[in-house]
């Protein structure tokens, strides 16, 4: 079953001054159905014109792990779509009023084009979310190709295994926000994420009880460039960065490191930004502070 809403952003230019304003109605009885559709508008108040896009919004009705309504078939709806989409978790129509897991056969089908999964279900706000994606200590779960942009946001990825990545592979652009990893492990690099190449964004997330055997409990920088922003890493392990770990562009901020198994909280073998600041990190080795132990930078 899917809901409707309509969404308006307008950009109007005043003298080289930009003014945002966001519009939000919901669809009512009687007037125009916009289909499976989430529309944005930027309009120019100088030139008259608007450039509308529509984001088709795929909403997940049930825990099964494929079949209609499942987390699997929107992801694969939403490839097949021109997008950009956005799935969604029903607490209304669906299960997911109360915290459900979300337990996986096999990894989820890759992320392809612009594609943001948000698990933000009313009511959880401040607590783990009450959506859950397992991989059961045997699948991974997220893959993002270079090609793709993806945003996660409100969940909790739990028990993702693989060689790289047992919670997310990023070749692509990904901004992950709000999101809980616990339990991931890697074979090689990056338990809970393993950033491959192209852009990593975490935001207000937290990682813990993650493993690798090579780098990265929590995170692994092992190409393109990672920011990390307010979030926490503890109880995470590795031979090199039980935290996290990098070897290419890294901007760390604001952020816990500490209470790593092994390897370290932050190991930084790459370029450290230097708006790097604010981070509290208990064992450190170059990133940002000479201190060993909870050095605040």
């Amino acid at each position: 079953m899917h809901r409707y809403s309509l969404h308006k952003t307008a950009l109007i230019a005043i003298s080289s001054l930009f003014i945002m304003l966001q519009v939000s109605c919901i669809e009512a009885a009687g007037e125009t159905s916009f289909g499976d559709k989430v529309l944005q508008a930027r309009v120019s108040a100088e030139g008259g014109t608007a450039d509308v896009t529509a984001q088709n919004e795929l909403v997940v009705t049930t825990t099964d792990n494929e079949g209609e309504g499942s987390l699997r078939q929107a992801i694969l709806n939403a490839n097949s779509s021109t997008g950009p989409d956005i799935i969604t978790f029903s607490a209304e129509d669906g299960p997911f009023g109360e915290p459900r897991v979300i337990v996986l056969s096999e990894e989820l089908p890759p992320l392809q084009g612009k594609i943001t999964i948000d698990g933000y279900i009313p009511g959880q706000l401040w607590k783990a979310s009450g959506v859950t994606i397992s991989g059961t200590g045997k699948h991974g779960v997220f893959r993002i190709p270079s090609s793709s942009f993806a945003t996660v946001s409100s969940l909790t990825i739990t028990e993702g295994w693989a060689e790289n990545g047992g919670g997310i592979i990023n070749e692509g652009t990904l901004i992950v926000k709000g999101v809980t990893f616990t339990n991931n492990k890697a074979d090689r690099d990056g338990g809970a994420i393993a950033n491959l190449g192209g852009t990593l964004n975490v935001i207000n997330s937290t990682f813990a009880g993650n493993r690798a055997v090579g780098r990265g409990g929590g995170i692994a920088v092992l190409g393109g460039a990672a920011t990390v922003t307010n979030s926490t890493f503890s109880d995470n392990g590795a031979a090199l960065g039980g935290g996290l770990f990098s070897s290419a562009h890294l901007l760390l901020r604001n952020t816990i490191l500490a209470n790593s198994e092994r390897g370290g909280d932050c190991v930084s073998m790459g370029t450290l930004d230097p708006a790097s600041t604010r981070n509290l990190i208990e064992i450190n080795i170059d990133c940002g502070a000479s201190a060993e132990r909870w050095a605040m930078v």
